[in-house]
């Protein structure tokens, strides 16, 4: 059985969307033979280019059902049902946020048409759904709605059935609790819910092959013994152990991460993900000062710093120009400065100089430079602290709450030492910005 679905969404920033519209369609590979279609009071509001696409404005949702409202209809719909999307990463992932915000679990096998598409229709031009529907001839009279393109997933589904003379796309309608029963972690990671920590998946030779980061230990390893795709089913082959480590605030836990892809290079892991923070400040010098200034996407070149938004990478940026009355014509790219050029109207300053020293760029991430950043702790009567030193981060450690920091003896010896990089740095950089971690001067 397959719940074949689509989702419309607010927009906004990741894991920070909601739904507004879901359409889904059970399909018993032959006929639908049960449908839910509705509008969603996202109870939060809906970005205007989304508006635009869809059609679906603020006044349309008032009315509308809101999430906890029909929720269990979906429990019920998807219920022993394959979860079916074009591109199911954006739709389970969200699907499952709105079931988080509500305090429950929500976890069924995946089927993504996009991978199945590629598999058994290669050589297309592009692999979207309104392209793919262009190519194979399927109507899609409401594009961008939830049942128009859920309707057309059906469609692409029925061909793709008849197209898979292999039947592996059948063997994956089995039911998720068998599925479940199947995970060889399923006892360790039961008690995991809304843990953040790392994990370490090894083969049977202990190698480590696959290291993953979450706030949601349990879901996030679940992931990988429900999802049906083909990296999936390569992890879920060699997968002989899992080692977990946790570390109760995402700080850690995206730092401690990024240590071990550095020096191990899982095999399923595709480079150092730096995808977190993904657009940074590349600065190009003359040995002690920048003559050169860019803010971009991170490709495979590392930046000076790293930051989450683009904006935020240009109001940095901004500010340190302003601080050090850097002639902008100079040291930007044109279209840094076209970006750039309304904000500087809000300064009055002289420009005085054509480069500005490296330090006043990668120092000023931190306001003072010697200093410990607390989070939360692996328990509730815990803290985690992140060293500082000279600007660097040094390392990370765990402490009881009655425990006094006042020592840095003994602080160094609490302390797991983290190579320097400027991710990390910018990491803490980012956590204290959105006040996860506090400054603590000693």
């Amino acid at each position: 059985m397959y719940a074949v679905i689509d989702i419309e969404t607010t927009g906004g920033k990741f894991n920070q969307e909601h739904i507004m519209e879901i359409a889904v369609f059970l399909f018993n590979g032959k006929e639908v033979i049960d449908q839910f279609i509705t509008l969603v009071n996202p109870e939060a509001p809906i970005q205007q280019y989304v508006s635009k696409i869809t059609g679906i404005t603020q006044n349309m949702v008032l009315r509308s059902p809101k999430f906890y409202e029909i929720a269990k209809r979906i429990v019920k719909i998807t219920e022993d049902a394959v979860f079916v999307a074009h591109n199911v990463k954006f739709d389970y992932r969200v699907v499952q946020l709105e079931f988080e915000r509500l305090g429950f679990d929500f976890h069924r096998k995946t089927l993504d048409t996009i991978d199945l598409t590629k598999e058994l229709i290669p050589g297309l031009k592009t692999y979207g759904l309104e392209s793919v529907c262009k190519e194979l001839g399927i109507s899609n009279t409401h594009r961008h709605r939830a049942d128009g393109d859920a309707r057309a997933t059906v469609e692409l589904l029925k061909i793709l059935l008849e197209k898979d003379t292999g039947k592996t796309i059948s063997k994956l309608s089995s039911s998720v609790e068998e599925s479940e029963n199947q995970h060889p972690f399923r006892e360790i990671v039961r008690g995991l819910k809304n843990v953040t920590g790392v994990y370490f998946l090894h083969n049977a030779r202990g190698k480590v092959i696959y290291v993953g980061k979450s706030n949601d230990l349990q879901n996030s390893i679940n992931r990988h013994f429900l999802a049906t795709n083909q990296e999936a089913v390569n992890i879920q082959q060699e997968s002989s152990n899992i080692h977990i480590e946790e570390t109760g605030n995402e700080a850690i836990a995206h730092i401690k991460a990024f240590d071990a892809l550095r020096k191990l290079k899982p095999k399923f892991n595709k480079g150092i993900n730096t995808k977190f923070l993904h657009f940074g400040i590349f600065a190009e010098t003359d040995g002690e000062n920048i003559t050169f200034l860019r803010v971009a996407q991170v490709k495979q070149r590392p930046p000076a710093i790293y930051f989450k938004e683009k904006d935020d990478a240009y109001q940095f940026v901004l500010e340190r120009l302003v601080e050090n009355k850097v002639d902008t014509e100079i040291i930007l790219m044109e279209k840094d400065q076209r970006y750039l050029e309304p904000f500087l109207k809000r300064y009055t300053y002289k420009p005085a100089r054509q480069t500005m020293p490296l330090e006043s760029l990668t120092h000023s991430l931190f306001k003072q430079p010697n200093f410990l950043a607390i989070g939360k702790g692996r328990t509730t009567t815990e803290k985690s602290a992140l060293l500082i030193e000279n600007y660097m981060v040094k390392g990370y450690f765990f402490y009881e709450l009655e425990s006094v920091l006042e020592s840095k003896t003994r602080i160094k010896k609490l302390l797991t030492p983290i190579v320097h990089h400027p991710y990390v740095n910018s990491v803490v950089h980012h956590f204290i910005q959105l006040g996860s971690l506090k400054v603590h001067q000693f």
